[in-house]
């Protein structure tokens, strides 16, 4: 399953390389002389590496390097945007979807911001989102899409 752009619309993803600490997908409008950037939604990188540190007692970040070809401990948070006119159309989540497949597609780990707003949890909380791909929460109260559906 490829999750396509709407006749008039269009996607681009950037960048194209495997190895990037944050991805963009973009949903322009071509229906006009100039295409129009709608929205996109931000795949970013987030270190979920920690450890215990005796001498304070507090749990810390351990460095990574997120360039590497290690996608264990890679996790990335979606960030979107969409304008408000092309908001009640369900472009969103269409945005959604395509990033959580471009994702998926490059093996890393897709979940949720930390705070989400309120459209972003309408997106995850949806059955058409939840048609294309096995979604969990977790504890944390983070959404985590685990794989694509018939996968």
């Amino acid at each position: 399953m490829s999750i396509r752009a709407p006749q008039g619309f269009k996607f681009e993803v950037t960048p194209k390389k495997r190895r990037a600490s944050t991805i963009y997908v973009v949903l322009f409008d071509t229906r006009r002389p100039v295409p129009k950037h709608v929205g996109e939604v931000e795949l970013k990188w987030v270190n979920d590496r920690v450890a215990f540190n005796e001498n304070t007692g507090w749990r810390e970040n351990t460095f990574y390097n997120a360039q590497s070809n290690d996608v264990r401990y890679k996790r990335f948070e979606t960030h979107s945007h969409l304008r408000e006119e092309y908001r009640g159309r369900g472009l969103g989540l269409l945005l959604y979807s395509k990033a959580i497949e471009v994702g998926l597609n490059r093996g890393l780990k897709i979940s949720s911001s930390r705070a989400p707003s309120e459209y972003a949890e309408r997106v995850w909380n949806s059955r058409r989102l939840r048609n294309n791909f096995v979604i969990r929460k977790g504890s944390n109260g983070r959404y985590h899409a685990l794989r694509q559906r018939g996968t």
